[in-house]
Parts: structure tokens; sequence; C-alpha cells
């Protein structure tokens, strides 16, 4: 302690002054205790004692404080103020780039993916056959869905959250912009491209539409792989699907651009179906469907009050589920190696994360209607069945029933679901409409039963079976119009922005509280979020009252009237 207060450093604030004794000799540096959520501790002008001291006590680098101290009595502040106030603005730009991947993922659905996807199966119904379309509107209509419809949906949420759960803002806003840019051009580029390839100058731009969703890739995989190597964050075991979901991501991009510039040189319209089959399913089974098991075991617990999920268990799944993606189709003998592993993965999975098992808590929050679980549990149910039915199994006829069971059954309720907790918590606002959402539940759970008539189709081929097959497009199609309604309207509302006068609320953003009302950091530390006390600004933008709490492990709720009460005291 003796070495501490007896260092000197330059300038007339020295670590063994008293903060009174600071604060009433130098007013401007009341700027930088404000920065530490630290002023006001203490009366008007602080307490009477030793600034290593006091620094200790509230967590606060004594080096730097007392650095920055003495800038602000030179009267730099200001310029570093400044700096701050830019980097904010930047920030709150970043906030809201997560709704143009939204929007773009709800353009292309509606358009060349689900929307191409019921006109396919209306066609099929009428005509009673599944060879009345071409083959070439059903690679766009896939493609459209995965890198347009998922793709663009898991970019967005994924830029949006990791660095959130990471702790650490993304690289770079511009980069983000690019990347959605590339993304969804290159997508829509490619849909429009395709069926005219034999032309030269559509042959060009399909293989540009490969340039550019791979460019596009490639920025994503850099924003995230920053954010998570450059986080202080502990790892966690949920991390390694992201990883995987990402590798797999990467990989589709160089092949999918490999297999545009072979078409391009051959003026060809198609892929090959078998190639075309394993890029889908490596996009399924690799990209996909990691990245939703990476965020299931990340924010289901917390979502929906399960326990915690067996880490170890889910260890073995991940390595058991990338495995069965190496051996589905090199060697046709090992397909059904591939598909028990990905059985057992999946059952392995499930059970580690308790998603069936009695809930530990019942959670309400306010504003959230619970039925998003709804959405959760019907996914997971469907995953099961695809546990049991080969992926590629054509002996059995049900590789499109199967494929349509993964993407209807699986992967579109859990966009939906994690879509309706989340989205509304990003924009700081409620859902718009609890009602349409229940609506568009029942709309998915009866389209994604009739889906699997593809089934019937192949091996009874019956007129009922095909109009099954069409009903099944329009009540997904109905339920994806709904589902987009209502995050329309919910990403139209604005979020209230937190000012002096406002009352606390579970989505009143930490740095607005903290930017309004320095005085209740020690409120928040004391309350149960620890982590605060070791950072050196304010958290991000994006951090809640209730996100902070649930990160943290308490009840949000005696936190907030703690603070109204904090408040009100000092008024």
């Amino acid at each position: 302690m003796n070495t501490t207060t007896e260092s000197n450093v330059a300038g007339p604030i020295q670590y063994s002054m008293l903060v009174s004794e600071i604060n009433r000799d130098y007013p401007q540096c009341r700027l930088v205790f404000e920065k530490y959520g630290i002023a006001g501790c203490g009366g008007e002008y602080g307490p009477p004692e030793p600034l290593f001291i006091f620094a200790a006590a509230h967590r606060v680098p004594l080096r730097e404080f007392v650095e920055e101290l003495n800038r602000a009595q030179r009267g730099e502040w200001k310029e570093e103020g400044q700096r701050r106030d830019s980097e904010r603005a930047a920030e709150a730009e970043g906030e809201s780039l997560h709704r143009r991947f939204v929007v773009g993922a709800f353009v292309v659905a509606l358009t060349a993916g689900f929307g191409l996807g019921v006109a396919n199966l209306t066609r099929i119904a009428l005509a009673q056959s599944y060879y009345e379309i071409s083959g070439v509107l059903k690679q766009i209509h896939g493609h459209a869905q995965i890198f347009g419809w998922v793709g663009l949906f898991v970019m967005g949420v994924a830029l949006h959250a990791v660095p959130r759960m990471k702790m650490h803002p993304l690289r770079s806003v511009r980069a983000v912009k690019s990347c959605f840019w590339l993304m969804f051009v290159g997508v829509l580029l490619r849909v429009i491209a395709q069926p005219f390839a034999r032309n030269a100058v559509m042959a060009a731009a399909m293989f540009l539409s490969g340039v550019m969703e791979l460019v596009a890739v490639g920025l994503f995989a850099w924003m995230i792989g920053g954010a998570v190597a450059r986080s202080d964050q502990k790892r966690e075991s949920y991390e390694k699907f992201i990883w995987a979901s990402v590798a797999w991501f990467a990989v589709l991009a160089v092949w999918n651009l490999w297999i545009v510039a072979e078409m391009a040189l051959k003026r060809s319209v198609g892929i090959p179906a078998l190639q075309d089959a394993l890029w889908i399913h490596v996009a399924f089974f690799g990209f996909i469907a990691n990245m939703i098991f990476g965020f299931s075991l990340r924010v289901l617990p917390h979502f929906l009050g399960l326990r915690e999920p067996r880490t170890a268990t889910a260890s073995v799944a991940f390595w058991l589920w990338n495995a069965a993606i190496l051996l589905r189709y090199p060697v046709e003998q090992l397909a059904w190696a591939a598909s028990a592993l990905e059985a057992a993965a999946i059952v392995l999975f499930i059970w580690a994360l308790g998603i069936f098992a009695r809930r530990r808590t019942r959670l309400e929050i306010k504003g959230v209607d619970n039925s998003f679980a709804w959405f959760i549990k019907l996914a997971y149910a469907w995953l099961l069945m695809v546990a049991w039915i080969p992926f590629h199994a054509d002996v059995f006829r049900l590789s499109a029933s199967a494929r349509h069971s993964m993407a209807i059954g699986f992967i579109t309720p859990m966009i939906f679901g994690v879509t309706y907790r989340v989205l509304p918590v990003f924009n700081g606002v409620n859902l718009w409409s609890n009602r349409l959402m229940r609506a568009s539940f029942w709309a998915l759970a009866a389209g994604s039963t009739l889906a699997f008539s593809m089934a019937f189709n192949k091996v009874f081929e019956t007129a009922w079976s095909y109009a099954w097959s069409g009903a099944a497009g329009i009540l997904v199609f109905a339920a994806l119009v709904m589902f987009a309604i209502n995050m329309a309207m919910t990403l139209r509302a604005k979020a209230e922005k937190f000012a002096r006068g406002s009352v606390v609320k579970l989505t009143t953003r930490v740095a607005e509280l903290l930017e309004t009302h320095p005085e209740t950091r020690p409120v928040l530390i004391h309350g149960g979020l620890a982590g605060l006390a070791a950072m050196q600004h304010n958290p991000p933008r994006f951090v809640t009252i209730e996100f902070a709490a649930r990160r943290h492990g308490i009840d949000p709720a005696p936190l907030v009237r703690q603070l109204n009460e904090e408040i009100q005291r000092r008024k």
C-alpha cells in the first residue's frame, strides 16, 4: 500500500489525495467521476478518504483513473468526451442494423423462398405430378430459402446477439452494412440469373452472385470471430456449435462459388441432383442446425426456465452430429451409419437441453407472451421425427418429405419462436400482437404436419395426398405472412428513451440509466450486477436491466424496485 500511495504521476492529482479535496479544488474532474459512475458518493464533494482507497472500493483501475483526472484538470477531458460521444453514436447506429437483415430475409422468403415454394406445391397438387415443375425452380427456391431466408436471418441475429453475449462490440458498422447488401443482392441475382444461365450475360451474373455471397459470408465470419476472440468473457460450451456453424457456412459459400463457376462455364441452368442434395444437407445439418443448437444451449434455459444444460452430453452430441455430416455422402455404404449417428446426436442433445423436461421455474415477464415456447417445442418434436427418417433414404422414397420436415418442421418454428421472444427485446418494445403470434403457430403446425404428406405423394400417388401438399404450402405461407406482419409492426414501434424523470423498467437500458443517474451504479452492483464493477466504462447500449439481470442469474424485479427507490430518494 505504501508504494501505491507514494507513486507519483504527471499532474497535481496524486493517489493519496482526498476525493473531497479533488472535487472541491478541481470541479472539472467531476466528469471523470461521472464516467465511472461514482459521482455523488459521500455528499457534495465526495468522501474525505484517499483516492486509492476510494478507487479500490469501487473497483476502478487506479492508475488510469488518476491519469484521466489529471487530463480533466488540464482541460483535456472535453476531447475525450467528444470521442466517447462519437463512439456512442456509432454504437447506437449498430443497434438497429439487425433490422435490415430481418427485412431482407422477409423479402426473400415472401418471394423466391416460401412464395415460390407455395406456387410450386400448388402446381404439383393441381397436376397431381411431382414432375410438373422443373428442377431449376426447385433449386432456386432451395437456394433462396437457405442463403436468403435463413441465411440473412441467422446473420442478423448472430451479429446482434453474439457481441452482446461476449460483451464486445463488432469491429465495423460499415462491414455489417456491406455484409447485408452483398448477401441480399447476391441471393436475388442468383434467383434471377440461374434460369437463364445459357445466356452469357446471365451466366456471368450467376457467377458474380456466388462471389458476392462468398465475400458476405467471409465478412460475417470475420466479425463474429473478432467479437469472440477479443472478448474477455470466459469461453463456454455452446460456442463450439457457433464456430462449427460459421465454418460450415464458409464451406457452403466456397462450394457454392465452385458450383456456379461450373454452371457458368458449361452454360448450364441446373445443378447435378446428388451435388445439390449434398449441399442442402450440409446447409441444414452443418450451418443451420449447429447455429440453432448453440443458441438453444445459450438462451433457452433462461427463456423457458429450464434446468442447466448437461454440457458434457451436449458435447458428445456435437461430435456425433458433425461426424455424421462427413459420412453422409462420400461413401454410399456409410449413409446408414450417418443416419444412426444423427439419431443418437438428436436424442442426446434434446436430453442435454431438457426441452421436454419439467420447467425449473415458470418465468412471467411483462410484455412477453409465453406462447413463443410452443414454437420451440414444436421444432424439437419435429427434430425427433427427423431423427428416425434417413435424410436421403430414397429406398423409402421419403427424401423430399424428410427435407421439408427439417426445413418447415424444425428450422422455421425455431426462427419464429426465438424471434417472437428476442426481437421485441432488441427493439425495446412489446410484441405487436400476441393473438397473431398464436394464429401463426397453428397455421405453421398444421402446415408442417401436412408437408409430411409428400411421403404419401411418392408412395400412394393419390389425389388426396397431392391436395395435402398444396394445402401445406398455403398454410405455411399464411403463417409466414402473419409472422412478417407482426414483426414489421413491432419494428415500427419506437423504444422509449430513458430520461431524467422516467421510471426504471425491465427494458431500460443500463447505459442510459447510468448517463442520466450515475449515482445508481452502486445500486446495480450491490443488487447483483457484479460484472459492472469491473467495467471501466458503461456497458454496451443494448444491455437492458432485464438482460443484465438474467445474465447474472438474478431476478430483475427487485433490482428495478431498488433503482426507482434510490432515484426517488435523491430527488
